[in-house]
């Protein structure tokens, strides 16, 4: 796993531990282009979980949360929303390149779950507009802040770091 969040793969491979769908040995590191959906479900697990105990340690959680993976219909590149209503999740599979995309989403969206959405929240949006809403100025450091710590934590667990 490299800084940016690439997942590479190498090993012996006897049991298809490193990832890339063969029992083939590799020895040179290959970045891994796509990843499989449970892997994908994985590296959720383990950010949303870091999440839990770090980011959301001091709120009062009520409401439970629900994540989706699904394709972006959008014309454009966001790579996840959160939708306050259903307390859902959404992270648009299709627009994914590298782990750490998807670790810094779940943060992201995370971050505003944890957010009030309050008749405030709305008079704040006229103000600042979105870019500069103070939610999305939270959201936007507490996944810089926490993203590169969430990839270290869970990159051995789905790369294979040394096989001998």
């Amino acid at each position: 796993l490299d800084t940016s969040g690439v997942v590479y793969t190498w090993g012996r491979n006897n049991n298809g531990q490193i990832g890339n769908n063969t029992i083939n040995p590799e020895s040179v590191t290959t970045p891994i282009s796509l990843l499989d959906n449970n892997t994908i479900i994985g590296i959720i697990n383990k950010t949303i979980r870091y999440c839990i105990n770090h980011i959301g340690v001091n709120y009062k959680i009520t409401k439970p949360i629900t994540i989706q993976l699904k394709n972006n219909p959008y014309q454009d590149c966001r790579l996840g929303e959160y939708d306050p209503q259903t307390n859902t999740i959404t992270i648009f599979i299709n627009e994914l390149r590298t782990v750490g995309e998807l670790t810094s989403t779940l943060i992201h969206e995370y971050t505003h779950y944890l957010q009030p959405i309050t008749e405030k929240y709305y008079k704040l949006y006229q103000l600042y507009g979105y870019s500069n809403h103070p939610h999305e100025v939270e959201a936007k450091n507490k996944e810089k802040k926490a993203a590169s710590s969430v990839v270290e934590r869970i990159g051995c667990a789905f790369v294979a770091c040394k096989y001998y």
